[in-house]
């Protein structure tokens, strides 16, 4: 990376395939991905604020990011083909999101002046809409988890600070 490095500020080490050895990391707000042969590469930088779970690896040449967060529309959730740079906007005001076997789902924040709401979305891999969106007013989604039991857990976040302790199960 050309400079001695902290290893205290490397966080959300994932693999980006289950039979490789490739991996990625965050350092300092860039995303970067060291592989198999010894390379390190930036994919991509982040702004200022970075979300808890900023990315996950669809596929070797794909990966979703939440970036680019404005002040009332929470984050931008983003598909970067590594291979071409192109990126696409898959939508905007969301709070989270997780992968699942079946597909996609985020959470979308709406605010309605003094309250938010919030929905949960469902994508397929082809980024497509597969069931209507569930809207409550009593959400708050701070992350969203897939079960092995089948079953979508969300976790409140309260003033930006996630409440594990009060899980709603789907």
């Amino acid at each position: 990376m050309g400079k001695p490095i902290d290893p205290e500020e490397i966080r959300n080490i994932r693999l980006i395939r289950s039979d490789s050895r490739a991996i990625s990391f965050l350092y300092q707000q860039k995303l970067y991905k060291y592989d198999e042969q010894g390379e390190i590469h930036v994919i991509w930088e982040f702004a200022n604020p970075v979300a808890v779970r900023p990315y996950i690896w669809l596929s070797e040449s794909k990966v979703l990011l939440l970036d680019d967060a404005e002040i009332l529309n929470d984050w931008k959730l983003l598909l970067l083909d590594v291979k071409t740079g192109e990126v696409n906007v898959l939508d905007t005001a969301v709070s989270a999101f997780a992968v699942s076997s079946e597909g996609i789902l985020y959470g979308k924040k709406y605010y309605m002046g003094a309250w938010c709401e919030w929905e949960l979305h469902f994508l397929n891999s082809r980024m497509d809409q597969v069931r209507e969106p569930i809207r409550n007013s009593f959400w708050s989604i701070g992350q969203i988890l897939c079960g092995t039991d089948g079953k979508i857990y969300i976790l409140s976040d309260k003033s930006g600070v996630i409440d594990e302790k009060e899980t709603e199960v789907f």
